[in-house]
């Protein structure tokens, strides 16, 4: 991470596991007491996540940002390039009307002037904001923001508002499992003075960098396993045309033996003549990596984080440098050693005996024979990989989502309600916003959510059943809300089940509605029609009385498992902000320049953040799957390659060695047809061994793939069929070319040859 000493960096939670919650904001009395009373931290910070619009002289801006502690750039070791950090002062009410700004957004909106400092920018369309400093570039933490204020300080601890994330810095000395140890001691004292609070809930802490990346890395060391047997399978082809070429040196070598070359000084040139070689294949490689890195940048998988700061540097050039010198000696060193023990004086005697003889030895044709078979079983094991990975993704796009993406496209506003008079809802205002865009020639239905289709809900809520006695633990008893406009459903595609959609007399007032999802159904009751029963959401003392059911829509992820959810209206349930989702009768595209001039007639200062058609959503939510799937198939695509050529060039070579037996063969009266199979078999012996031995392995290598799969299991029988029988032909193929050559020998030019 690019931060001083970043192993000393911690990120401390809080968990729920009886609702399944590893990861919970924490609350500001719990942060408080952390940095009052746990000695292992040098310093601790808190902060949340914000975004707010930039106005000024250009178009208003969208841009993220953070509210942290005072003690925040301290601790990740960060000082402004420009100015000052905040004062504890600072988080006083009234006071903290300051600003720090990103490097990329002092650069793009103000040109880098030093003279920014001590002037005032307009944040949310009104407040005022002094600029106190500017980071230096790189600083973006967390997330990408680009502004960050201080963290208000509140009169009294709160206990029950989960919403802060919390960094701290280990002190020196200090491991993390003592941290942790500490923070539970902490916490545990905490729990004591507000029980009702925290019943329930633990604390954890871990490094920051597991935090960044720790989804990821088992996948992207997985990669660089496959990228590692891809290498080892080309390393196997060079040592067999090593190997090869060793038999027709063996006169040499014992010639330069004879005149005084020793064992070490010979051994020492052909280990030279390798390492050149690779060191050449690593150039070229570099080189093409340059392009390659662009292309993987490109790509853009989602969720794999700092993606962009992937570049050749130093640190890239010494790993190429030490690759190379370690392939060279890797595919060098045996045909290296078996040409230093040549035997001189069988060598010089038998040569030319060797040669008229024609004939491949076992001696020689073992090694050749090993490697190919090492070849076959690495690429076994790569083709299982990729066979599961393709097989799981090819499930996952196949995937029921509950709503039709095509046609329909998600726009998200973020406006200013500050702006707007005091007590006036903002339901109102999204209301008048889905009938303008409604009205718009070609629209089908707009709807607007909180909580659309794979962007998750607008909170997770214990659910309770009117008539059904609470069962205990019923803290497990949770469906996500998700809070939309009337025409949702029509909007999204989605199609309702059972009883009826929310109309316009769902409103503030009238009796509370909900439809629910079909998970929801299932779950809490049984297989029966839910209509017209009553449920409570949350900490409301009010049932709620199911008038629908619809079918399961994905709300997070494509490969969970749907969720309950409760749908209410945003009549009877006021939100600040939703995602508007317009269905259109030919391309949403074609309509979007119509669809942003009645944004701007309702809100002419509402900035569009983002534009996505529903299949780009969809794409996007399966892109790192889609990523990790296209990668290892071209890995397993690239061995079975190489692992071929080895098989045809072993053949091939083995054919050439013989030709003189062959012609002798057929001259005998030998069938074609016979010597055809006799070729092919010995391929293909070597094919099934190494077969067997790559399955083996495989099935034991796949199981790291369990947590990447979706449908499959990590020892799927129809995968390993499908592969095996995938190599086997291909691999057929590689040693049939080379015997159908064997068998169009003309006998007496084999005869001659030799």
């Amino acid at each position: 991470l690019p931060y001083p000493e970043p192993g000393r960096l911690v990120r401390l939670w809080m968990a729920k596991p009886v609702v399944g919650m590893t990861e919970m904001p924490v609350t500001p009395g719990s942060a408080d007491a952390w940095r009052e009373n746990a000695r292992a931290f040098s310093g601790l910070a808190a902060y949340f996540q914000t975004a707010s619009t930039l106005t000024g002289d250009f178009e208003p801006e969208q841009i993220a940002g953070a509210n942290v502690s005072p003690e925040f750039f301290s601790v990740l070791g960060f000082r402004p390039l420009l100015g000052r950090d905040f004062r504890p002062d600072e988080v006083e009410p009234g006071r903290g009307n300051v600003v720090i700004l990103g490097h990329d957004l002092w650069r793009r909106h103000f040109g880098g002037d030093s003279a920014i400092l001590g002037r005032e920018i307009t944040l949310a369309h009104r407040n005022r904001y002094t600029v106190i400093g500017v980071m230096p570039p790189g600083t973006v933490y967390p997330g990408a923001s680009e502004f960050w204020r201080p963290l208000a300080d509140r009169e009294e601890r709160v206990h029950e508002m989960h919403f802060l994330n919390v960094i701290a810095r280990l002190a020196p000395g200090v491991s993390l499992a003592q941290a942790a140890n500490e923070l539970e001691l902490v916490h545990e004292g905490v729990k004591r003075a507000v029980p009702a609070s925290y019943e329930g809930i633990t604390v954890r802490a871990v490094s920051l960098l597991d935090s960044v990346v720790g989804d990821v890395r088992r996948t992207l060391l997985l990669l660089l396993g496959a990228v590692t047997f891809v290498l080892l399978i080309a390393c196997a082809n060079v040592a067999n045309l090593f190997l090869a070429r060793a038999t027709t040196r063996q006169r040499e070598i014992a010639v330069r033996t004879a005149v005084g070359a020793s064992r070490s000084r010979l051994t020492r040139q052909l280990l030279t003549e390798s390492a050149v070689l690779a060191l050449l294949g690593g150039a070229a490689g570099l080189l093409l990596a340059r392009w390659l890195v662009r292309l993987l940048v490109a790509l853009d998988p989602a969720d794999i984080p700092r993606l962009a700061q992937i570049a050749i540097d130093g640190r890239v050039l010494a790993f190429t440098l030490l690759v190379s010198v370690l392939v060279g000696l890797l595919f060098g060193i045996a045909p290296a050693l078996r040409l230093a023990r040549t035997d001189v004086q069988l060598a010089l005697k038998e040569g030319a005996a060797s040669a008229l003889s024609g004939s491949m030895s076992r001696r020689s044709h073992g090694p050749l024979a090993f490697v190919v078979v090492a070849q076959v079983a690495l690429a076994v094991v790569l083709l299982a990989g990729a066979g599961l990975m393709l097989n799981s993704f090819s499930r996952l796009s196949r995937v029921e989502l509950g709503f039709e993406p095509e046609g329909a496209m998600a726009i998200t506003i973020s406006p200013a309600f500050n702006r707007f008079p005091q007590g006036q809802r903002t339901n109102d205002y999204w209301a008048r916003m889905v009938d303008e865009i409604a009205a718009v020639p070609g629209v089908r239905s707009a709807g607007a959510a909180a909580g659309a289709p794979l962007g998750g809900a607008f909170m997770n809520a214990r659910i309770t059943v009117a008539g059904i006695p609470t069962p205990a633990g019923a803290e497990s008893q949770r469906a996500m809300v998700v809070v939309v406009s009337h025409d949702y459903f029509r909007a999204i595609g989605a199609e309702l089940r059972q009883g009826r959609a929310f109309t316009a007399e769902d409103r503030e007032g009238a009796p509370k509605a909900a439809v629910v999802n079909e998970a929801l159904a299932r779950r809490y009751f049984s297989g029966e029609n839910p209509v017209g029963r009553r449920i409570r959401l949350g900490q409301d003392t009010v049932d709620t009385e199911i008038v629908g059911v619809v079918a399961d829509v994905k709300q997070s992820e494509v490969a969970r498992e749907t969720d309950p959810v409760a749908y209410v209206s945003f009549r009877q349930l006021e939100v600040a902000f939703m995602t508007l989702v317009v269905r259109t009768a030919g391309t949403p595209d074609a309509l979007m320049g119509a669809v942003r001039e009645r944004i701007r007639a309702v809100d002419p200062h509402a900035p569009i953040t983002r534009v996505q058609a529903l299949t780009d959503v969809v794409a996007a939510s399966i892109a790192q799957p889609r990523f990790y799937t296209t990668m290892l198939v071209l890995f397993a695509g690239l061995a079975m390659l190489l692992a071929t050529i080895g098989l045809y060039g072993l053949m091939a070579y083995a054919v050439s060695r013989r030709t003189h037996e062959i012609g002798m063969r057929l001259s005998l009266g030998a069938a074609p047809g016979r010597i055809l199979r006799m070729v092919v078999g010995q391929g293909l012996r070597l094919i099934l061994i190494g077969s067997a031995v790559g399955i083996v392995a495989a099935l034991g290598m796949t199981r790291l793939l369990g947590g990447l799969l979706y449908g499959v299991s990590p020892t799927d029988p129809v995968t390993f069929s499908a592969i095996s029988a995938l190599l086997v032909a291909v691999a057929t193929v590689a040693c049939y070319l080379p015997a159908r050559r064997a068998t169009r020998v003309d006998p007496l030019v084999a005869l001659r040859s030799e």
